[in-house]
């Protein structure tokens, strides 16, 4: 009685590569293709939610935010550089979103809740380390959404969803020039070519997201 016929070892050789590549491919994929964004963003359901004009909440914007955690734990440390005049805000934000107007149109540093649109999840800060000005400052085309929107944050600050595959570091002189001016703007707030920011709660009730900065660590006892 013949024996069995034994399978080709090659064969559980290529199975395991498939398996490989597969499962590769699975985590690799978001980092080139929208993942996130064809799975669980419907641009025309946000509209009708929130009545915005659906062609102006789904034209990308070229946007330009800053690493500023407010302190240790901050779930939404970046901030988006708004610029009326130079379209780093969507224009359907002052036009339409009566909860925006009192941004007005200078410059003004806007606490923002950023999701990639590749994954779903926050920008990773491992890059942001070295204390380096050009690790601070992004950059990358993108959308703004409505508080609230995709579920994301507390509902009190507007959602950046960014294209993963834009998301990058500015380079240094465009790094050294922003900082330049929100730092001589922060320091002279009443003057009118400073930023101002939303971070303050009692200027921005509606953007208090309950973020408070922990308590620094009680002294040990000598």
């Amino acid at each position: 009685m013949a024996g069995k016929k034994r399978k080709d070892p090659r064969t559980y050789m290529l199975l395991f590569l498939l398996g490989a590549v597969v499962v590769t491919a699975w985590f690799v994929a978001p980092y080139f293709v929208p993942v996130y964004r064809h799975l669980h963003v419907d641009f025309q359901e946000i509209a009708a939610k929130y009545d915005i004009p659906q062609e102006a909440l789904e034209q990308p914007q070229e946007m330009f935010l800053r690493y500023a955690p407010r302190g240790e734990g901050d779930p939404a440390p970046w901030q988006l550089i708004s610029q009326q005049a130079d379209q780093h805000t969507p224009d359907w934000l002052h036009r339409f979103d009566p909860a925006t107007e009192e941004e007005g149109y200078g410059p003004m540093l806007i606490r923002v809740w950023v999701i990639l649109d590749g994954d779903g999840e926050p920008p990773s800060t491992m890059r942001i380390n070295s204390g380096l000005r050009r690790d601070l400052y992004w950059s990358g085309q993108g959308w703004r959404l409505p508080p609230g929107a995709l579920g994301v944050g507390k509902g009190k600050r507007t959602v950046v969803l960014m294209r993963q595959n834009t998301w990058s570091k500015c380079d240094v002189t465009t790094a050294e020039v922003l900082h330049g001016a929100v730092r001589s703007g922060l320091k002279k707030p009443d003057s009118p070519k400073g930023y101002v920011t939303d971070d303050d709660p009692e200027l921005y009730p509606t953007r208090d997201d309950g973020y408070r900065r922990p308590p620094p660590p009680p002294e040990e006892e000598q």
